[in-house]
Parts: structure tokens; sequence; C-alpha cells
């Protein structure tokens, strides 16, 4: 497979690609609901004082031992990753690099070796960055 071709899968994808299977989800258990009147409702968010809802009584129900036990941690930095994604897939490197590359495998753009593996080097770099942040976001297994 062209260098091209490699990385404009990467990006781009194939239409014969099919999405990756998700896992089954464990069935919850049924929600419990309590209905409370206007003052015991605002007293309740008080109390809670910026927490939610759900962590602030599990935590009064069973103590601090047992609040946030299921409740999933998200890495500071997710946004900034999400972020960098979007802006990786946004942009004409991969596109650029491919042309480039393309150019030169076709001897349209006189190059030396040196420049050849460095570029060649620099599409790795750019799919396995691609492929970590999928990975650290949660979106693709390892």
């Amino acid at each position: 497979m062209s260098r091209f071709n490699r990385l404009t899968k990467t990006f781009l994808g194939s239409a014969k690609d099919e999405p990756e299977k998700k896992p089954e989800k464990k069935k919850r258990p049924a929600p419990i609901s309590v209905r409370l009147n206007e003052t015991e409702l605002k007293a309740l968010r008080q109390a809670a004082a910026g927490r939610s809802m759900n962590g602030y009584i599990r935590e009064r129900l069973f103590g601090a031992a047992f609040s946030g036990l299921n409740e999933k941690t998200v890495p500071d930095d997710y946004a900034a990753m999400a972020r960098i994604l979007g802006a990786l897939g946004q942009s004409d490197v991969y596109t650029s690099l491919a042309a480039i590359s393309l150019a030169i495998e076709n001897n349209r753009l006189p190059a030396t070796r040196q420049t050849q593996a460095t570029i060649d080097r620099a599409c790795l770099q750019i799919e396995e960055m691609r492929s970590d942040l999928l990975i650290a976001l949660g979106l693709r297994s390892v």
C-alpha cells in the first residue's frame, strides 16, 4: 500500500471499513425515585453544594467511603486531547504530506532518500498520534 493510500485511509477511512463492535452493556439496576416538594428539593440542592445530587445522596446514605465508586474518572486533559484530535482531522497536514509522498513516488518531485525517509517518518508519526489519541479518549481499544 502506498504512503498516500495508507495516510488517506488512516484519516478518511474507507467505505469497506466496518465499525468496531461495541461491547455489550451491563444491565443496570432500576433507579429509585423519591418525590420532594419545592422546599425539600431546594434544601437538597443547597446541601449538595455543586456536587451531583446522586453522589451527594450516596455519600449521605452510605458514607464517604462509598461515594464515587461507580463514577467514571475522566482525565483532566480529556477535552484537550479531543481538541487535538479534531484539529489533526481538520488540518491539511495529512493531505499535504500524502501529496508530497505521492509526487516523490511518481518521480514528479525530486527528493533525496533522506528527505523521503523523513516524510515517511512524519506520516507514520501522524498515524501513531491519531491512534494514541483515539485510544486515550476511549474511542478505540488497544
